[in-house]
């Protein structure tokens, strides 16, 4: 099993030629969920992400991106329809989108746009756990929304890493607030946090992004989609 992790990035914000080519890889499903979106920018980013996910493992599997079907887990969750053996997981925030791939092992990623307005101690108190509140604290005040969104999106990564959704609480795990992202403990266990590895991504200015999976990692590699 490669320890290699895979990570795509792109922007969601797209001219109408190409949104018109995602728009055509789309299965019926996903097309009528495009159309639900009441607002103009959402269909199009729904678009054009599940559009690019279609091309990438397409790339990597080396099969028409359209013939892809999918089935979804807890929490909406896509995952192909047919075993291969590859993981995937999607986030986008604002027009910034992010794909994680690895083979055989669960993974989460989850990237966020940094907006001070959210990240209020009241919000922390609600979700983090009693360490990271603390750790924000230790934080100057014009770092504290990073702080806050290095937590949210760690915390974020490795919850849909696991598919569990809102069935785990955020505050029964711990993970670091500084540049360097770790999973500290499990409802405790340290043992526990020790069997998953944890990365701060590379992120445009504005933005926090982190990836959780199940193992070690040896590389991250990183590839741009124009």
């Amino acid at each position: 099993m490669s320890s290699l992790i895979q990570i795509w990035t792109a922007t969601l914000d797209r001219e109408p030629a190409q949104l018109a080519q995602f728009h055509a890889l789309l299965d019926a499903e996903e097309k009528a969920r495009a159309d639900r979106f009441l607002r103009e920018q959402a269909r199009t980013r729904f678009t054009v992400s599940r559009g690019l996910l279609r091309i990438v493992l397409g790339q990597l599997l080396e099969r028409d991106p359209a013939s892809f079907a999918f089935t979804y887990g807890y929490n909406g969750k896509p995952e192909l329809a047919e075993k291969t053996g590859l993981q995937f997981n999607v986030s986008h925030s604002g027009k910034r989108w992010y794909l994680a791939v690895a083979e055989g092992r669960r993974l989460g990623v989850d990237v966020e746009r940094v907006r001070p307005d959210f990240a209020t101690f009241e919000i922390a108190n609600r979700f983090f756990a009693p360490r990271e509140v603390a750790d924000l604290t230790t934080f100057p005040a014009e770092e504290r929304a990073t702080a806050f969104f290095r937590c949210w999106t760690r915390k974020e990564a490795f919850i849909k890493a696991i598919g569990a959704g809102l069935g785990f609480p955020l505050h029964e795990f711990v993970v670091s607030l500084g540049e360097s992202a770790e999973l500290r403990s499990i409802s405790g266990s340290i043992d526990a946090a020790r069997e998953w590895s944890m990365e701060a991504l590379i992120a445009p200015e504005g933005y926090c992004a982190a990836l959780a999976v199940e193992g070690p990692v040896s590389e991250v590699e990183y590839a741009i989609l124009e």
